[in-house]
């Protein structure tokens, strides 16, 4: 048996990898043209879009690339300071929308207002910072836990969401560690 697979296994590599491989090559080299790889000119709205950490710079990013940028978040002052600084990062248009997403009769508002605004609405980002400091004498057990299930809740609700969708749509977590902002500031 083993006589006989070998060869038959080469054989069958070589006929199969070089147009598989070529194949791969040519398709992403098409997708590296395609503007859907490009930010410019797409719509993402950004919630906890405040005045520090992940929230302040991860829409800069954005703005860079030239996307228009909708900015979520409690403190009306910091955003739209923030939308100024996107602006003049590149984007093109950056509203402010001063709400608190964490209010079921609100949630939802600022993605409408979105799509009213741009017609359109390409990228998501939901910056949802959990974070508890104390010292490590005064953790509260209770507390500490309530974090740490808050955080696997939101990765189990994405992972589950991202099952039910369609295949083009994409979802990326993305849990940091420490990250140096207003939350963490003692």
């Amino acid at each position: 048996m083993n006589i006989v697979a070998r060869p038959a296994t080469l054989i069958a590599f070589f006929l199969f990898f070089p147009p598989s491989y070529l194949s791969k090559l040519f398709f992403s080299f098409l997708s590296s043209l395609s503007p859907e790889d490009m930010m410019t000119h797409k719509v993402v709205p950004f919630t906890g879009a405040s005045s520090s950490g992940v929230g302040e710079h991860l829409p800069y990013q954005y703005a860079k690339k030239e996307a228009f940028l909708v900015l979520v978040a409690r403190r009306e002052r910091s955003l739209t300071e923030a939308a100024e600084k996107a602006r003049d990062l590149g984007s093109p248009d950056a509203p402010v929308v001063p709400i608190d997403v964490s209010k079921p009769d609100e949630h939802r508002w600022f993605i409408d207002a979105a799509i009213i605004y741009f017609s359109r609405l390409n990228h998501l980002i939901v910056n949802d910072p959990i974070w508890t400091s104390c010292l490590f004498e005064e953790i509260n057990i209770s507390a500490f836990t309530q974090v740490k299930e808050s955080k696997a809740a939101i990765i189990r609700f994405y992972e589950a969401l991202q099952s039910k969708l369609h295949a083009e749509i994409r979802i990326t977590v993305i849990t940091p560690g420490y990250v140096a902002s207003e939350l963490t500031k003692c």
